[in-house]
């Protein structure tokens, strides 16, 4: 799904292309993506990462940029409700 180039507060945000994030050999590439939108204040929304295992740095990693990891689709839709009810007005 492509993505525009300006966010809202409250908006969500996703990679401008499919897998974006999963290419090359950084397996934080998605974090650090997110970290660039973040300090360009393009992604100030809410932000939920799909992944099939995770590490506790990552998630701490994520935590520091206010995103969130599922390991479940159950978990990853939880993880979008709760960002979504939080960043509502």
């Amino acid at each position: 799904m492509p993505s525009t180039s300006s966010a809202s507060p409250g908006s969500t945000c996703s990679s401008p292309r499919r897998g974006a994030a999963r290419t090359g050999p950084d397996r934080g590439a998605g974090l650090t993506a997110l970290l660039g939108r973040r300090e360009s204040e393009w992604c100030p929304g809410p932000a939920v990462f799909l992944t099939g295992r995770t590490a506790p740095n990552r998630e701490a990693r994520a935590g520091a940029l206010d995103a969130r990891v599922a390991t479940s689709g159950a978990l990853l839709f939880r993880s979008a409700e709760e960002a979504y009810e939080q960043a509502a007005p």
